[in-house]
């Protein structure tokens, strides 16, 4: 987002409201702004699309892939990347890892 849009929002009536909501939230019932924002605009699993790209990188199979992916561009935790994929969260520690290990490894 460029610094004109950033602080167009900024000066929008609709942002200070958030910023009250989210406030207020935050303090009544002791949250961080991600837990509020997760509340209010929790991520999908079921809608989450995995783009065909991302599969293309012949250095990584397809479960390191969909991986980094989850967690680098999508932002998931490790925990919620294990849940969606029905998948033990040591087990995508690993897989994530290993990923990184096997792509620096190439450059």
């Amino acid at each position: 987002m460029d610094f004109v849009k950033r602080e167009k929002i900024r000066e929008d009536s609709l942002y200070n409201a958030f910023q009250l909501v989210l406030k207020s939230l935050k303090e009544k019932y002791d949250l961080n702004t991600r837990e509020v924002i997760e509340l209010i605009a929790p991520h999908d699993k079921e809608a989450i699309s995995i783009p065909i790209q991302v599969l293309q990188n012949r250095q990584l199979g397809v479960l390191e892939a969909v991986v980094v992916y989850l967690k680098d561009e999508i932002g998931l935790k490790y925990s919620e990347i294990a849940h969606a994929l029905n998948r033990d969260d040591r087990t995508i520690w690993n897989v994530y890892n290993n990923a990184k290990k096997k792509t620096k490894r190439k450059r």
